[in-house]
C-alpha cells in the first residue's frame, strides 16, 4: 500500500478531522490517478503473476489495481465486496512498515474495508493456494453482506418475508 501526500481536500486531511466525516471518502481521487497509472505501470512481479490471475473475473469476482482508497492506495480492491489485497514484499517485516500497515489497515476498516495480506513468497511458491484462499474469502464475505444488506426492492422483500411465513 502507497501513502499519498497530504490530500487538497479538508475533509481528507487527518489534522481537519476525518473521523468527523467519514462518509466522505473519496476513492481514486483525480490528484492521484498519474501516481496510480505509475504503480500500474511499475508492478513488481508478484502482483503481476497475481492480476494475471485475477483480471477479467477469473475468480468470479471483480478486482481493480492500484486503487485509491482516501489517502492510500491499494494493490487490487473488489469494490463489491469491500475487499483490498496487499501482496507484502520484504519491508513489510520492518517495525515501521508494520507500524505503517497498522495505521492503514484501521483507516480503511472504519469504512468496511477488509485487508487480506499475502507476500511475494506466497505469490511466487503457491499461487494455487492464494487464488483459493482469496476465493474462499471472497465467496464468505459475499454470504454476510448478502445477509446484512436490506433488499435493494424493499417490495420484493416483503413479498419474499411472505413465502416464509
Amino acid at each position: 500500500m502507497i501513502t499519498t501526500p497530504p490530500h487538497p481536500n479538508p475533509l481528507l486531511n487527518k489534522e481537519r478531522g476525518l473521523a468527523s466525516n467519514m462518509k466522505n471518502i473519496v476513492y481514486n481521487h483525480k490528484e492521484y490517478k498519474t501516481l496510480r497509472r505509475n504503480l500500474r505501470k511499475q508492478e513488481v512481479g508478484a502482483e503481476k503473476i497475481l492480476w494475471s490471475r485475477l483480471r477479467n473475473r477469473q475468480q468470479k469476482f471483480r478486482f481493480r489495481r492500484q486503487y485509491g482508497i482516501g489517502k492510500y492506495i491499494v494493490d487490487f480492491y473488489c469494490p463489491k465486496l469491500k475487499l483490498a489485497l496487499e501482496i507484502d514484499g520484504a519491508t513489510h517485516s520492518e517495525d515501521e512498515e508494520i507500524k505503517n500497515d497498522l495505521t492503514r489497515e484501521k483507516f480503511l476498516n472504519r469504512f468496511g474495508v477488509k485487508i487480506r495480506r499475502y507476500t511475494n513468497n506466497d505469490v511466487y511458491k503457491s499461487l494455487e493456494s492464494v487464488l483459493a484462499d482469496i476465493y474462499e474469502f471472497c465467496s464468505e464475505r459475499e454470504r454476510k453482506l448478502r445477509i446484512t444488506s436490506p433488499h435493494p426492492n424493499p417490495l420484493l422483500s416483503k413479498e419474499e418475508e411472505g413465502k416464509n411465513i
